[in-house]
């Protein structure tokens, strides 16, 4: 896997989390708003009404599973990035894949907390990816011996 593809990974989880999250406040809301109708708007007959909910339930709960699993694998990535990013030898560059592969920070951001121009800070992250790419095939030499 190249360089940007990895370290890009970290960015695919937390912006899944990021949509579990959503989803589960919707189904959280839309529960909430069929658990509350009025007595006379519910019928007779509840045991309909108890399956539904249960289900909304099992499905919340199916989902808050799924989340701590995404959360559980973003956390393990994050780590492991961050002890490759580690091993590269300039601590320029180790900045700025933290900065954008860990914090997200647009190249804008990056670029002023680095206090380099945007087209430095391009310049500053192919080498950075080179670097990067170094350590990646040392992992990978390793993890096949």
């Amino acid at each position: 896997m190249k360089a940007k593809d990895y370290l890009g990974q970290v960015k695919l989880l937390k912006d899944k989390v990021d949509s579990i999250i959503e989803q589960l406040e919707t189904l959280r809301d839309l529960a909430t708003r069929t658990t509350s109708l009025p007595f006379d708007v519910v019928k007779v007959q509840s045991t309909g009404q108890n399956d539904k909910r249960a289900s909304i339930v099992a499905k919340v709960v199916d989902l808050e599973q799924e989340l701590l699993i995404t959360v559980e694998e973003l956390i393990d990535l994050t780590a492991e990035v961050i002890t490759l990013i580690d091993r590269v030898p300039d601590n320029a560059y180790k900045l700025l894949l933290m900065l954008r592969y860990l914090n997200c920070k647009t190249w804008y951001k990056v670029a002023e907390i680095m206090d380099v121009s945007l087209s430095g800070v391009h310049t500053m992250h192919r080498k950075a990816l080179i670097e990067f790419e170094k350590v990646l095939q040392e992992k990978e030499m390793a993890n096949n011996e």
